[in-house]
């Protein structure tokens, strides 16, 4: 279970800039690890659609913050000409970001999957225990003569039809 924590934390590597190797990243790292192959890919969908614009303004401004100013030549400009003329300038901020966001996710992750995990499997226990006990009264009981009430005698239908 611990090593399926980690490769679900393995979302973490959404928060780099490698946009297209994160599936590659996370398998190689799960592999590495001897771990989940298919949790780690689960884990990546941290980074989607709808989540990769507020990952990159977020890495990029943490990296610009701990890098400081000389980095920041994008100036708000967000054209595809002005990124991929200054894509150095982009990728060393992100990285640094991507690296500081990444550990503090997949610290936040791992100890909510791990207690997530760990409660399910002491759920998991416990019903188990319930079902032996329910199993063991059935049986007990199955083999105790249950007392039958005493029949009632039928009272005489034809003079309630008079």
């Amino acid at each position: 279970s611990l090593v399926l924590c980690m490769c679900l934390c393995l979302g973490a590597i959404s928060f780099t800039p490698f946009l297209g190797l994160h599936f590659v990243l996370a398998t190689f790292l799960a592999w590495i690890l001897n771990g989940n192959i298919w949790a780690s890919l689960i884990g990546t969908c941290v980074g989607n659609p709808w989540t990769f614009p507020f990952i990159w303004l977020i890495t990029y401004e943490t990296g610009i913050f701990f890098l400081g100013s000389e980095f920041d030549t994008l100036n708000n400009i967000f054209t595809l000409k002005h990124i991929l003329d200054n894509i150095r300038d982009l990728i060393i901020p992100m990285s640094i970001g991507g690296l500081i966001w990444g550990f503090v996710a997949w610290v936040i992750t791992y100890f909510v999957i791990y207690r997530l995990m760990k409660s399910y499997k002491n759920m998991r226990i416990v019903r188990r225990k319930l079902r032996e006990t329910s199993k063991k009264i059935s049986e007990t009981l199955h083999h105790i003569p249950l007392p039958h009430p005493p029949l009632k005698k039928k009272k005489n239908s034809k003079k309630s039809k008079e």
